[in-house]
């Protein structure tokens, strides 16, 4: 029986216990929610996707400006953009995209140190493997919990796809307008 007046109280460790097991039931939740909703990629071994979730924003902020946005996309085989080009956004994009499995852990490391020294989201560090897990199905919005997403999609692009479609699919997944991002004269792609 208790006692009136009196709360029955629980030992420190306990409570410690209990909120350290919530918390990590909390992140294997929230860990187990972001695996179970990442898109599936095997698709892309053999399919040119549609739409990029990167079109969808262009086209929406057009729609919001009173533009007409018209994305085309004439696909170009891996072996159609010229040798120049694509070493070109090898050295300028990512050095090192034939050696790493998807993240360059170096300038994702570099990042974070330049992100936390200047208290905002100042440089990307994202592969190109990255950056095609963000152009296909992510938002453009800087925040950690998008750059996990793209991290473990990214993994999952390397795991079922090669480096050239990689590549390729990066450079077909632009938008091809007046403001977009890739322009097409004369059978290659420009940036």
């Amino acid at each position: 029986m208790f006692r009136k007046g009196k709360r029955p109280t629980v030992p420190k460790k306990r409570k410690y216990f209990f909120r350290l097991l919530l918390l990590i039931l909390a992140a294997a939740a929230a860990g187990g929610w972001m695996l179970l909703t990442l898109p599936d990629v095997t698709s892309l071994k053999t399919e040119n996707p549609k739409t990029t979730s990167l079109m969808k924003l262009r086209e929406y902020q057009a729609r919001r400006a009173g533009r007409n946005f018209v994305a085309s996309q004439d696909w170009v085989d891996f072996e159609g953009i010229p040798e120049l080009l694509k070493k070109s956004v090898l050295v300028s994009e990512d050095a090192s995209f034939y050696w790493h499995k998807g993240i360059d852990y170096e300038e994702l490391k570099a990042s974070i140190r330049k992100d936390i020294r200047e208290r905002r989201f100042a440089r990307g560090g994202s592969t190109i493997t990255q950056q095609l897990a963000k152009n296909l199905f992510l938002s453009t919005r800087k925040t950690p919990w998008r750059k996990l997403r793209e991290i473990l999609i990214a993994r999952r692009l390397e795991n079922s796809l090669s480096k050239d479609r990689i590549f390729g699919l990066l450079f077909n997944g632009c938008p091809q307008t007046e403001q977009g991002l890739c322009l097409r004269i004369g059978g290659h792609i420009l940036l």
